[in-house]
Protein backbone atom coordinates (compact mmCIF):
# COMPACT_ATOMS: atom_id res chain seq x y z
CA UNK A 1 0.00 0.00 0.00
CA UNK A 2 3.01 2.62 1.02
CA UNK A 3 4.59 1.67 -2.28
CA UNK A 4 2.08 2.89 -4.53
CA UNK A 5 2.89 6.22 -2.90
CA UNK A 6 5.86 8.15 -4.14
CA UNK A 7 7.40 10.83 -1.71
CA UNK A 8 6.89 12.62 1.39
CA UNK A 9 4.19 15.21 2.56
CA UNK A 10 3.81 18.32 4.46
CA UNK A 11 -0.13 16.82 4.55
CA UNK A 12 -2.12 13.71 3.70
CA UNK A 13 -5.48 13.62 2.86
CA UNK A 14 -7.44 10.51 2.94
CA UNK A 15 -11.05 9.20 2.51
CA UNK A 16 -12.08 5.62 0.70
CA UNK A 17 -15.80 4.39 -0.41
CA UNK A 18 -17.57 1.55 -1.35
CA UNK A 19 -20.25 1.54 -4.00
CA UNK A 20 -23.03 2.49 -1.55
CA UNK A 21 -21.07 5.91 -0.24
CA UNK A 22 -20.11 6.65 -4.42
CA UNK A 23 -22.29 9.75 -4.07
CA UNK A 24 -22.07 10.59 -0.33
CA UNK A 25 -18.10 10.56 -1.65
CA UNK A 26 -18.47 12.70 -4.91
CA UNK A 27 -20.01 15.57 -2.62
CA UNK A 28 -16.96 15.26 -0.13
CA UNK A 29 -15.04 15.62 -3.01
CA UNK A 30 -16.70 18.79 -4.81
CA UNK A 31 -16.41 20.18 -0.80
CA UNK A 32 -12.43 19.77 -0.57
CA UNK A 33 -11.77 21.22 -4.41
CA UNK A 34 -13.61 23.88 -3.30
CA UNK A 35 -13.59 24.96 0.52
CA UNK A 36 -9.67 23.85 0.92
CA UNK A 37 -7.51 22.78 -2.11
CA UNK A 38 -7.83 26.28 -3.26
CA UNK A 39 -6.95 28.02 0.26
CA UNK A 40 -4.07 25.55 0.69
CA UNK A 41 -1.08 27.57 2.26
CA UNK A 42 0.71 24.13 1.94
CA UNK A 43 2.24 23.27 -1.30
CA UNK A 44 3.62 19.61 -0.55
CA UNK A 45 0.40 17.49 0.21
CA UNK A 46 -1.57 14.71 -1.41
CA UNK A 47 -5.25 13.81 -2.02
CA UNK A 48 -5.92 9.86 -1.65
CA UNK A 49 -8.91 8.02 -2.27
CA UNK A 50 -9.18 4.45 -1.26
CA UNK A 51 -11.21 2.33 -3.65
CA UNK A 52 -12.96 0.03 -0.71
CA UNK A 53 -15.27 -2.03 -3.94
CA UNK A 54 -16.60 0.72 -6.43
CA UNK A 55 -18.45 -0.88 -9.76
CA UNK A 56 -16.53 -0.36 -12.69
CA UNK A 57 -18.61 2.60 -13.89
CA UNK A 58 -17.86 4.45 -10.42
CA UNK A 59 -14.12 3.98 -10.72
CA UNK A 60 -14.31 5.57 -13.89
CA UNK A 61 -15.87 8.69 -12.73
CA UNK A 62 -13.68 8.77 -9.65
CA UNK A 63 -10.57 8.59 -12.07
CA UNK A 64 -12.01 11.43 -13.65
CA UNK A 65 -13.22 13.67 -11.32
CA UNK A 66 -11.48 13.18 -8.04
CA UNK A 67 -7.71 14.83 -8.52
CA UNK A 68 -6.26 12.81 -6.30
CA UNK A 69 -4.51 9.33 -6.09
CA UNK A 70 -6.88 6.57 -6.29
CA UNK A 71 -5.95 3.41 -5.04
CA UNK A 72 -7.89 0.19 -4.70
CA UNK A 73 -7.92 -1.60 -0.97
CA UNK A 74 -5.81 -4.80 -1.17
CA UNK A 75 -8.54 -7.02 1.20
CA UNK A 76 -6.88 -10.24 -0.44
CA UNK A 77 -3.36 -9.18 1.51
CA UNK A 78 -5.18 -9.89 5.15
CA UNK A 79 -7.59 -11.60 7.20
CA UNK A 80 -11.22 -12.94 5.59
CA UNK A 81 -13.01 -11.25 7.93
CA UNK A 82 -11.42 -7.59 6.85
CA UNK A 83 -13.20 -8.04 4.25
CA UNK A 84 -16.71 -7.13 5.66
CA UNK A 85 -16.91 -3.55 5.33
CA UNK A 86 -19.50 -2.94 7.64
CA UNK A 87 -16.37 -3.85 10.48
CA UNK A 88 -14.44 -0.90 9.43
CA UNK A 89 -10.93 -2.85 9.68
CA UNK A 90 -9.27 -1.03 6.92
CA UNK A 91 -9.42 2.38 8.53
CA UNK A 92 -6.91 1.71 10.99
CA UNK A 93 -4.67 -0.30 8.01
CA UNK A 94 -5.07 2.64 5.79
CA UNK A 95 -3.68 5.10 8.50
CA UNK A 96 -0.68 3.04 9.61
CA UNK A 97 0.46 2.25 5.91
CA UNK A 98 0.75 6.18 4.95
CA UNK A 99 1.76 8.03 8.47
CA UNK A 100 4.96 7.33 7.63
CA UNK A 101 4.90 9.48 4.71
CA UNK A 102 3.44 13.07 5.84
CA UNK A 103 3.87 14.90 8.51
CA UNK A 104 0.07 15.33 8.98
CA UNK A 105 -2.34 13.17 8.04
CA UNK A 106 -6.14 13.68 7.96
CA UNK A 107 -8.86 10.59 7.46
CA UNK A 108 -12.24 11.67 6.26
CA UNK A 109 -15.33 9.68 5.77
CA UNK A 110 -17.19 10.29 2.76
CA UNK A 111 -19.76 12.04 5.26
CA UNK A 112 -17.17 15.38 6.16
CA UNK A 113 -17.72 18.67 4.68
CA UNK A 114 -15.50 21.42 5.05
CA UNK A 115 -16.55 24.83 6.20
CA UNK A 116 -15.27 27.85 3.65
CA UNK A 117 -13.64 29.49 6.76
CA UNK A 118 -10.15 27.63 5.98
CA UNK A 119 -8.23 30.04 8.55
CA UNK A 120 -9.74 28.08 11.51
CA UNK A 121 -8.74 24.75 9.47
CA UNK A 122 -5.41 26.19 9.24
CA UNK A 123 -5.07 26.36 13.39
CA UNK A 124 -6.92 23.10 13.42
CA UNK A 125 -3.74 21.64 11.71
CA UNK A 126 -1.31 23.64 14.59
CA UNK A 127 -3.23 22.12 17.23
CA UNK A 128 -2.74 18.39 15.78
CA UNK A 129 1.13 19.35 15.30
CA UNK A 130 1.25 20.53 19.01
CA UNK A 131 -1.18 17.95 20.67
CA UNK A 132 -0.35 14.75 18.41
CA UNK A 133 -3.84 14.02 17.48
CA UNK A 134 -6.94 15.92 16.77
CA UNK A 135 -10.88 14.48 16.52
CA UNK A 136 -14.17 15.85 17.85
CA UNK A 137 -16.49 13.72 20.54
CA UNK A 138 -19.14 11.43 19.59
CA UNK A 139 -22.81 11.23 22.57
CA UNK A 140 -22.10 7.72 23.76
CA UNK A 141 -20.12 6.93 26.65
CA UNK A 142 -17.41 4.43 25.78
CA UNK A 143 -18.62 1.67 27.42
CA UNK A 144 -22.43 1.58 26.16
CA UNK A 145 -20.87 1.47 22.57
CA UNK A 146 -18.17 -0.88 22.56
CA UNK A 147 -17.92 -5.15 23.50
CA UNK A 148 -16.92 -5.89 26.52
CA UNK A 149 -14.61 -8.54 24.59
CA UNK A 150 -13.05 -5.55 22.76
CA UNK A 151 -11.89 -4.35 26.44
CA UNK A 152 -10.78 -7.82 27.06
CA UNK A 153 -8.45 -7.63 24.70
CA UNK A 154 -6.80 -5.07 25.70
CA UNK A 155 -6.56 -6.29 29.57
CA UNK A 156 -9.24 -3.97 30.62
CA UNK A 157 -13.07 -3.52 31.73
CA UNK A 158 -15.78 -1.68 30.94
CA UNK A 159 -16.21 -0.06 34.15
CA UNK A 160 -13.20 1.74 33.76
CA UNK A 161 -14.14 4.20 30.44
CA UNK A 162 -17.28 4.96 32.35
CA UNK A 163 -16.22 9.03 32.26
CA UNK A 164 -15.58 8.93 29.08
CA UNK A 165 -17.09 10.09 25.98
CA UNK A 166 -16.25 8.07 22.61
CA UNK A 167 -14.27 10.59 19.93
CA UNK A 168 -15.53 10.66 16.66
CA UNK A 169 -14.10 7.95 13.74
CA UNK A 170 -15.67 10.02 11.02
CA UNK A 171 -12.46 12.58 11.04
CA UNK A 172 -9.01 12.28 12.59
CA UNK A 173 -5.94 14.17 12.25
CA UNK A 174 -2.56 12.24 12.89
CA UNK A 175 0.68 13.86 13.21
CA UNK A 176 3.76 11.84 12.46
CA UNK A 177 5.72 11.31 15.85
CA UNK A 178 6.69 7.96 17.59
CA UNK A 179 3.89 8.28 20.63
CA UNK A 180 1.12 8.64 18.14
CA UNK A 181 2.51 5.64 15.87
CA UNK A 182 3.31 2.99 18.42
CA UNK A 183 1.04 4.29 21.35
CA UNK A 184 -2.26 5.14 19.15
CA UNK A 185 -1.96 3.90 15.62
CA UNK A 186 -0.41 0.38 16.01
CA UNK A 187 -2.72 -0.71 18.76
CA UNK A 188 -5.55 0.54 16.53
CA UNK A 189 -3.86 -1.38 13.69
CA UNK A 190 -3.64 -4.62 16.16
CA UNK A 191 -7.39 -4.49 17.04
CA UNK A 192 -8.17 -4.51 13.49
CA UNK A 193 -6.43 -7.77 12.56
CA UNK A 194 -7.24 -9.60 15.19
CA UNK A 195 -11.31 -11.09 15.13
CA UNK A 196 -11.42 -10.93 18.80
CA UNK A 197 -11.20 -7.30 18.92
CA UNK A 198 -12.75 -4.83 16.41
CA UNK A 199 -14.77 -7.93 14.33
CA UNK A 200 -15.96 -10.60 16.00
CA UNK A 201 -18.17 -11.83 13.09
CA UNK A 202 -18.00 -15.52 14.88
CA UNK A 203 -19.72 -13.63 17.83
CA UNK A 204 -22.22 -10.78 16.58
CA UNK A 205 -24.39 -9.38 13.32
CA UNK A 206 -22.37 -6.68 12.46
CA UNK A 207 -25.42 -5.00 11.14
CA UNK A 208 -27.62 -5.60 14.07
CA UNK A 209 -24.70 -4.69 16.81
CA UNK A 210 -24.32 -1.00 15.29
CA UNK A 211 -28.24 -0.36 14.64
CA UNK A 212 -28.65 -1.11 18.60
CA UNK A 213 -26.60 2.34 19.77
CA UNK A 214 -29.68 3.69 19.22
CA UNK A 215 -31.11 2.16 22.08
CA UNK A 216 -31.71 4.46 25.15
CA UNK A 217 -30.11 2.47 27.78
CA UNK A 218 -29.00 3.58 31.20
CA UNK A 219 -25.40 4.45 31.66
CA UNK A 220 -24.72 1.86 33.22
CA UNK A 221 -25.65 -0.75 30.94
CA UNK A 222 -22.18 -1.87 29.01
CA UNK A 223 -21.66 -3.39 25.56
CA UNK A 224 -25.46 -2.22 24.25
CA UNK A 225 -23.45 -2.00 20.64
CA UNK A 226 -20.53 -1.60 18.99
CA UNK A 227 -18.76 0.30 16.92
CA UNK A 228 -16.09 -1.28 15.50
CA UNK A 229 -12.84 1.38 14.76
CA UNK A 230 -14.49 4.15 16.44
CA UNK A 231 -15.07 1.83 19.25
CA UNK A 232 -11.49 1.08 19.72
CA UNK A 233 -9.41 4.02 19.20
CA UNK A 234 -11.73 5.99 21.76
CA UNK A 235 -10.22 2.96 24.28
CA UNK A 236 -6.62 3.54 23.25
CA UNK A 237 -7.02 7.29 23.52
CA UNK A 238 -8.87 7.05 26.38
CA UNK A 239 -6.19 5.29 28.24
CA UNK A 240 -3.47 7.01 27.56
CA UNK A 241 -5.27 10.44 28.26
CA UNK A 242 -7.46 9.89 30.74
CA UNK A 243 -8.19 13.07 32.48
CA UNK A 244 -6.25 15.33 30.13
CA UNK A 245 -8.91 13.62 27.40
CA UNK A 246 -9.70 17.15 26.04
CA UNK A 247 -6.23 17.47 24.88
CA UNK A 248 -6.59 15.87 21.45
CA UNK A 249 -10.42 17.17 21.46
CA UNK A 250 -10.72 19.94 19.04
CA UNK A 251 -12.71 22.76 20.69
CA UNK A 252 -15.56 22.77 18.74
CA UNK A 253 -16.13 20.85 15.92
CA UNK A 254 -19.21 22.96 14.52
CA UNK A 255 -16.46 25.98 13.69
CA UNK A 256 -14.50 23.51 11.06
CA UNK A 257 -16.78 21.13 9.79
CA UNK A 258 -19.93 19.51 9.52
CA UNK A 259 -20.73 15.08 9.02
CA UNK A 260 -23.96 15.03 6.39
CA UNK A 261 -24.54 11.59 6.41
CA UNK A 262 -26.18 10.54 3.26
CA UNK A 263 -25.53 13.78 1.06
CA UNK A 264 -25.79 12.55 -2.62
CA UNK A 265 -24.42 15.91 -3.85
CA UNK A 266 -21.67 16.82 -6.30
CA UNK A 267 -22.06 15.52 -10.09
CA UNK A 268 -20.65 18.29 -11.84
Amino acid sequence: MQKQVKGFYELMLVTGASANHFEESLSLLRNVRENLLPHLELKNYTFIYYDLGLNESQKGEISRKCRCKVLTFPFHLFPEFCSYLKCYTWKPLIVNAHIAQTQLLFWMDASIRFFSNFRKFERLLDRARFRGLQSGLARHHIPHTTMTRTFHFFGDEPCSYLPYRESSSCFWIFHNEYFVRRSVLEPWAACALDDKCMCPLHVVDPKVVRTMCRRREGLYHYGVCHRFDQSAISMIVAKLYQEKYEHILMPNRREYLEIRRGEKLGRD
